[in-house]
C-alpha cells in the first residue's frame, strides 16, 4: 500500500512539474503574440512618420532610424518564428483540464482501481468479521437466551410445587 501511495505521490509530483512547464510555455506564447503586436504597432508608427507613438521600450533603438526599423523587423521576425513553431502548442493549452490531464497520465485507472481495491478490502473484512464474530456472538446470545427461558420454566415449576401460604383474614374498617 505504501509503494501505492509513493506512486500516486509521484504522479502528482510529475502531474505539478508538467503543470509549471506547460504554463510557462503558454506564457512565453502569450508574451510573443504581444511583442509581435507592440513590433507591428511601432513599425506602423514609424511609416505613418509618428516617432513618439506605440515606442517599444525594450528597443536599444527609439529615434525611428533605418537601424531601429532593422532591429524590430528581426525581432518580429524571430517572434512570428515561435509562434508559428509552437501555434499547436496554444491550442493545446486551451484545451487542458483537470480530466485531460488525468487521462493523459492514466490516474483515472489509478484511481478506479484504488477505489475498486478499497470496495473489494471493505467487503471482504466486513464477511469475514460477520462470519468469525458476528457469528459466535449470535450463537452464544442464542444460547443464553435458551438457558435463560429454561431457568425461568424451572423457577416457576418450582413454585407451583410450593404450598400456598395462608391468607389474612381480610377486615374492613
Amino acid at each position: 500500500m505504501l509503494l501505492i501511495l509513493a506512486l500516486f505521490m509521484m504522479g502528482i509530483g510529475y502531474l505539478s512539474f508538467k503543470g509549471k512547464e506547460e504554463s510557462q510555455q503558454a506564457i512565453a506564447y502569450t508574451r510573443s503574440v504581444s511583442t509581435v503586436l507592440h513590433i507591428q504597432d511601432r513599425l506602423d508608427a514609424i511609416q505613418a512618420g509618428r516617432l513618439n507613438d506605440a515606442i517599444v521600450t525594450w528597443s536599444p533603438f527609439q529615434d525611428g532610424s533605418d537601424t531601429e526599423k532593422a532591429f524590430l523587423r528581426k525581432a518580429l521576425q524571430s517572434n512570428k518564428e515561435y509562434l508559428a513553431h509552437h501555434q499547436g502548442d496554444a491550442e493545446r493549452h486551451d484545451a487542458w483540464t483537470f480530466w485531460q490531464i488525468l487521462d493523459a497520465t492514466h490516474s483515472i485507472i489509478f484511481i478506479l482501481v484504488l477505489g475498486g481495491v478499497g470496495i473489494f478490502c471493505f467487503m471482504y473484512g466486513f464477511r469475514r468479521w460477520y462470519q468469525r464474530v458476528q457469528r459466535v456472538s449470535d450463537a452464544i446470545l442464542l444460547s443464553k437466551q435458551i438457558f435463560q427461558e429454561m431457568t425461568n420454566q424451572k423457577l416457576k415449576c418450582e413454585l407451583e410445587a410450593l404450598p400456598t401460604p395462608p391468607q389474612p383474614p381480610h377486615t374492613t374498617l
